[in-house]
Parts: structure tokens; C-alpha cells; sequence
């Protein structure tokens, strides 16, 4: 089995790189490093981590495992395990929510209903209050 990044794991991973080595370039080196050499063993057994608990509807094929506070996701395909995603564990899916819901509502694109009797925005796209 081998690996691979998709174009959004790979621009995450760089975030996250350039993000660090402004402060450290020893730990953006030492970040890069680990999760590649992670990544890279996923392909011997990839099984070795849990069901990605936040992904709906998994049958099993999506997991993830955190490493440097960071949570690497990734699907398991017949010959391809294939990163995903890759985000900050201090980012709690709420907030993600939140961000996505700004951006929207400055392009004018409005979420699912469900989603708007959960968060309201604020009409400059600012403040965001959870009812």
C-alpha cells in the first residue's frame, strides 16, 4: 500500500509549517518531519488508529491520529491510504463552523437552515453568538 496528500492536506500542512517556523525553525523542521514519517508508516497498517469519530456516516475507511496537536486524517482505499485533512486540535469543529459561517455570509451564500437556528451572524459577518 502506499500514500499519499490531497491538494488540501498538503496546503495545511504548509500552513501549519510556514505558521510555526516563524516562531521556531527547528520545531516547523521537527513538525514536518514527524508527520511525514507517520504518513509514511500508515502504509504498513494503517488499521493501527481509530474511526475518525468526527466524520459522519464512516463506515470505517476514514480514521485519524493526532500527533503534535495537530489531527491527521485519512482514508484507507484498496491500494491508496490518502491524507485528508490535517488541523490545529485546539480548533474545535464548532469554531471551524464558525469561521466557514463569516466567510459565507460575506459572499452572500447562506449555510443549510438547520445550521442558522443553531448560530446567528452578526450583519457586518464580526461577531458570531451561539443560541
Amino acid at each position: 500500500m502506499v500514500t499519499g496528500w490531497s491538494k488540501t492536506a498538503e496546503l495545511q500542512l504548509k500552513k501549519a509549517f510556514l505558521h510555526i517556523r516563524k516562531h521556531s525553525y527547528q520545531n516547523a523542521i521537527k513538525l514536518r518531519n514527524d508527520i511525514v514519517t507517520m504518513v509514511e508508516s500508515l502504509s504498513v497498517n494503517p488499521e493501527r488508529f481509530p474511526p475518525d469519530k468526527f466524520k459522519t456516516n464512516n463506515d470505517g475507511s476514514y480514521r485519524a491520529f493526532e500527533l503534535h496537536h495537530y489531527r491527521i486524517s485519512f482514508v484507507i482505499l484498496k491500494e491508496v491510504v490518502l491524507i485528508v485533512r490535517m488541523r490545529y486540535t485546539a480548533m474545535s469543529p464548532l469554531v471551524i463552523l464558525k469561521v466557514l459561517l463569516v466567510r459565507l455570509s460575506d459572499k452572500m451564500v447562506l449555510p443549510p437552515v438547520g445550521l442558522l437556528k443553531k448560530l446567528t451572524v452578526h450583519p457586518a459577518g464580526k461577531a458570531l453568538q451561539t443560541n
